[in-house]
C-alpha cells in the first residue's frame, strides 16, 4: 500500500512539474525554452512471488552553451519487493531548459525492472499494472529554437524455454515545437486487459499525458518459467538549431552518439540475460 501511495505521489509530482513548467515558459518575465518527459510504472497483485529479480537505472545529461543559460536534469528509481506483498515499480524523469541564442541541452533517463517466475502446471499467472507518461515542450521562439520530449514504456512476459513473447504492453510518445509529428499511442496483446485509460493533449504550450490501468493473465498447462521485463526511457532536448559554434556542436553530437550507443548496448545485454535464464536471486 505504501508503494502504491508513493507511485501516486510521483505521478502527482510529475504532473505538477509539468504545470509549473507551463507557467514558467508562458511568463513574459521568465521566458525559456523547455522540455520534460516523465514516466511511472507500478506492478501489483501478483498471483505468486518471483524466484529472482533485477533492477537498473541510468541517467545522462549534456549541456553546451555560449553566452546562454542551459540546464539539463535527469533522475530514475527502480524497486522490486519479492514478497509480503510482491510489488515492483520504477520512475524516470528528464528535463532540459535553455535561454539565449547559442545552446544545446539533453537529458535522458532510464529505469528497468525484471522478475523471474516459475509457474506450476495447470495454473494461472496474473498481475495488475499502472503506467503513466507525461510530456511537455515549449520554445521562446519556435523560428530559431527547438524543444522536444519523448518517452517509452514497454513491458513483456517471456517464456524462457523458447524465447516466445506471451504478452506485452507498449506506450510511446513524442512532442516537438517544430512540425506536427506529436503523438501518444499504445499497443498491447489480447491478454493485456485495460480497465481504465486516458490520453490528453494541449497545444499552447504543447503537453501530453497518458495514464493506463490494467491487468495481465495467462493460463499455463505445463510448468513454465517466465520473465517479466519492463524498460522505461525518457528524453528531453532543447537547442538553437542554427548553432553558431560548429566545433562545439560536433563535440556534443559525438557525446550524444556515445550515450545512445551505451544505453542501447546495456538494455540489449539485460534483455538477453533475462531472456535466456532465470534472474539471480
Amino acid at each position: 500500500m505504501r508503494q502504491y501511495l508513493g507511485f501516486k505521489k510521483r505521478c502527482l509530482l510529475v504532473y505538477t512539474s509539468l504545470l509549473a513548467s507551463t507557467v514558467l515558459v508562458t511568463s513574459p518575465s521568465k521566458a525559456a525554452t523547455f522540455a520534460s518527459s516523465g514516466g511511472n510504472v507500478l506492478f501489483t497483485n501478483f498471483s505468486q512471488s518471483p524466484v529472482g529479480i533485477l533492477t537498473n537505472t541510468d541517467v545522462d545529461t549534456v549541456t553546451v552553451g555560449q553566452d546562454s543559460s542551459v540546464v539539463a536534469k535527469a533522475e530514475a528509481t527502480a524497486s522490486f519487493i519479492k514478497e509480503n506483498p510482491t510489488l515492483a515499480d520504477n520512475f524516470s524523469f528528464s528535463e532540459a531548459t535553455g535561454n539565449g541564442q547559442n545552446y544545446f541541452g539533453l537529458a535522458t533517463s532510464e529505469a528497468i525492472i525484471a522478475g523471474s517466475f516459475v509457474i506450476e502446471e495447470n495454473s494461472f499467472f496474473s498481475f495488475d499494472f499502472i503506467a503513466s507518461l507525461s510530456l511537455s515542450a515549449s520554445a521562446d521562439n519556435s523560428e530559431t529554437e527547438n524543444a522536444s520530449a519523448s518517452g517509452n514504456i514497454f513491458f513483456t512476459l517471456i517464456d524462457i524455454s523458447n524465447n516466445s513473447i506471451l504478452a506485452y504492453f507498449d506506450l510511446t510518445g513524442n512532442l516537438s515545437v517544430k512540425g506536427d509529428n506529436d503523438f501518444l499511442k499504445s499497443q498491447k496483446t489480447d491478454n493485456v486487459t485495460l480497465n481504465f485509460s486516458v490520453i490528453d493533449f494541449t497545444e499552447s504550450p504543447k503537453s501530453g499525458f497518458a495514464f493506463f490501468e490494467g491487468s495481465v493473465q495467462r493460463y499455463f498447462s505445463n510448468k513454465t518459467t517466465v520473465n517479466l521485463i519492463e524498460v522505461k526511457k525518457n528524453q528531453a532536448r532543447v537547442s538553437v538549431p542554427e548553432y553558431s559554434s560548429g566545433v562545439t556542436l560536433l563535440i556534443s553530437c559525438g557525446l550524444i552518439s556515445i550515450l545512445v550507443r551505451r544505453q542501447r548496448q546495456k538494455i540489449t545485454s539485460i534483455y538477453l540475460s533475462t531472456n535466456k535464464a532465470t534472474l539471480n536471486i
